[in-house]
């Protein structure tokens, strides 16, 4: 969803342009439900315990640190004519992404999460405890304290506060899984992806005078991918489609595949600036084929190892813990 709307989005238009309307955007709140539902599901079972914390940790660090942390680094370092990566000029932009404050681009959401995964250490804590209910009424009060900020003294808190209850919404549906959750009502809600996908156009909207809000807040722009995550959970017709060999491959190099797509399209397009429907078609093509093949060998040959090296560091310090002092 992210890289069809780039493709689409001016200057690069390899897509038609109705393509780029808030289907990027889309696609990242399909993406925060996912992360929320898998922390829940994951690690949620667990005892919160110094070993489990560890693990967590450990786990989160090797899947989205080292990769990222290459790009942002590479995009600071070096600026050739030819490639477009990301704005990353100065030491303060540096430190802003390498810290996971803030970022540029498509990197944006990539703090976001590094962020929802210290919140979701506290909603952890609070589960294991019997207080999840405090928990999530702790991280709705903030982003309800976040509105008010922003609209009362203007202050431009962390994106975070923005999507708390997008997160959220995928902890409970973990939570619910878990617990043995059904799904009632399977047609109509594969039915109910249609008028949400039509009003979920701008040009819909603009012609039956419906105003467009900010994605994390309209109603409409959370409840489509809401209802597309909940369709392929229960894997109704015809998202089974997504636990076919092909989508589980693409799945595995989905994270890389997000950091590249941008620069390697931006590079390509600048490469090849003719216009037309076929010069476009290649070029996309072009550019999906080195993007899925960057991304594989980087999942191979990078990231994979990387990540079993610092998992391993933690085996070794529960199997060898440090005496207490």
């Amino acid at each position: 969803m992210v890289i069809i709307a780039h493709a689409a989005a001016p200057p690069l238009g390899l897509l038609p342009s109705f393509m780029s309307d808030r289907w990027g955007q889309q696609g990242v709140t399909l993406f925060f439900i996912l992360s929320g539902f898998l922390m829940s599901h994951l690690y949620m079972r667990d005892t919160f315990v110094n070993t489990n914390v560890e693990r967590y940790a450990a786990h989160r660090i090797g899947r989205v640190f080292p990769i990222y942390l290459l790009v942002v680094f590479a995009s600071w370092a070096s600026h050739p004519a030819w490639l477009k990566l990301y704005p990353i000029h100065t030491e303060t932009e540096l430190a802003e992404h390498a810290l996971f404050y803030r970022g540029t681009d498509v990197l944006w959401t990539v703090p976001i999460e590094v962020q929802f995964y210290l919140v979701f250490a506290f909603l952890w804590w609070c589960a294991v405890r019997n207080r999840a209910i405090a928990g999530i009424g702790t991280m709705v009060a903030v982003e309800l304290l976040d509105r008010l900020l922003k609209i009362g003294l203007g202050w431009q808190p962390p994106a975070l506060f923005s999507w708390i209850h997008v997160f959220l919404f995928g902890v409970i549906l973990g939570r619910l899984w878990h617990s043995g959750m059904r799904l009632k009502y399977p047609r109509l809600m594969v039915a109910s992806l249609v008028p949400l996908f039509l009003l979920s156009s701008s040009v819909v909207r603009d012609a039956i005078r419906l105003p467009m809000l900010p994605t994390w807040w309209d109603p409409v722009l959370l409840a489509f991918p809401a209802m597309i995550f909940l369709c392929a959970l229960f894997r109704l017709p015809p998202f089974g489609l997504l636990a076919s060999s092909p989508m589980r491959w693409l799945g595995r190099i989905s994270y890389s595949a997000y950091l590249f797509h941008n620069p390697i399209l931006t590079t390509m397009t600048s490469l090849f600036p003719a216009r037309g429907l076929w010069m476009s078609a290649l070029v996309l093509i072009a550019s999906l084929a080195i993007t899925f093949g960057l991304a594989e060998f980087s999942f191979v040959l990078f990231e994979t190892p990387i990540r079993r090296w610092i998992n391993s560091l933690v085996k070794r310090r529960v199997k060898h813990p440090v005496p207490a002092a």
